[in-house]
């Protein structure tokens, strides 16, 4: 296991040179100068304008650019933001812990939701169980976030007052105004993340549910339940794992719609508004960030495997 980990890290090196890549070189095909949005006037001194670009390195060639900062990366250094003209890394890092927050709350309630309403429509299948549950999951997957997220301000926010529809409050502070501020967008995305996972979760116990051991294990008397929880629904969880840990690496990455819907000050919102700013240096750092976070995210769930079924070869 040890092994197979450290190859994986030794195969993440040419992942991450091909995302910094794609990263640096798509953020400056963006519309726009930073330069001239720092400058904020439509009219300007043009010798201002150049030194100003000079300063920042935006007058060399992209390729020149691009070592640069891939030599500044290998220095754990993803520079200082053109707008708050703070670290990169102190700005993300300072946004991550609402994105985890909301992550994490999304996460447990789309498995909440997810592994028992996949298992009980597999085990009553063509019942009305079923019906539900595949209802639900095509609500999940058709309804697009902005839309359910409008839905349930409108709601549960403006129209009840059950909930607020805005801001954010540190945990620390007051964890009950926390969850009371974060229970709206972790609907929304657990929602989303469970109409996938339901599906998948229900299609592998079907197929689980048809195989011999199954059959072998009821002719010998197990109980239905044991036989369904205990070793079906594992084994179909091993397929399942696979799409809840892109879930969680999209999770992790932020969901920009809904933290700027909400304002939720996370790490997709943040991507958000330096795309506004053309803060290239706060985007690249914090794209890069997610894109690692969605990298490791994968390795985790490989081990994940072997841990669900032993019998699972990590060569």
């Amino acid at each position: 296991m040890t092994l197979y980990v450290l190859r994986r890290l030794v195969q993440l090196v040419p992942v991450f040179l091909c995302a910094s890549f794609l990263i640096f070189f798509i953020v400056h095909l963006l519309p726009g100068d930073p330069a001239q949005v720092m400058l904020g006037e439509e009219r300007y001194d043009q010798k201002q304008y150049q030194l100003l670009r000079e300063k920042l390195g935006l007058d060399q060639p992209l390729y020149v650019q691009y070592f640069n900062w891939l030599k500044r990366l290998g220095e754990g250094d993803l520079g200082q933001s053109l707008r708050t003209q703070r670290p990169v890394w102190d700005t993300v890092l300072e946004r991550y812990p609402a994105t985890i927050y909301l992550a994490l709350a999304s996460l447990v309630l789309g498995i909440l939701i997810a592994i028992p309403a996949g298992t009980v429509a597999a085990v009553k299948q063509n019942t009305p169980w079923d019906y539900w549950a595949m209802a639900f999951a095509l609500f999940g997957i058709a309804v697009p976030n902005f839309w359910f997220a409008l839905l349930l301000i409108l709601g549960f926010g403006l129209y009840l007052g059950w909930f607020p529809t805005l801001g954010y409050v540190d945990p620390a502070t007051n964890f009950a105004m926390f969850l009371w501020h974060l229970t709206l967008p972790a609907i929304v995305l657990g929602t989303d993340m469970a109409s996938t996972v339901t599906r998948y979760v229900r299609a592998e116990m079907l197929e689980q549910l048809k195989l011999d051991y199954v059959r072998t294990a009821r002719a010998k008397g197990v109980p239905r339940r044991r036989v369904v929880y205990k070793h079906a629904l594992r084994n179909s969880l091993i397929a399942a794992t696979t799409v809840i840990g892109l879930q969680v690496g999209r999770l992790l990455g932020g969901s920009t719609v809904v933290e700027t819907i909400f304002a939720w000050p996370g790490v997709g919102r943040l991507v958000l508004e330096a795309v506004y700013a053309r803060d290239y240096p706060l985007l690249q750092g914090a794209v890069l960030f997610l894109a690692c976070t969605y990298v490791i995210v994968n390795l985790l769930v490989d081990v994940l495997y072997k841990w669900l079924d032993p019998r699972i070869s990590l060569n």
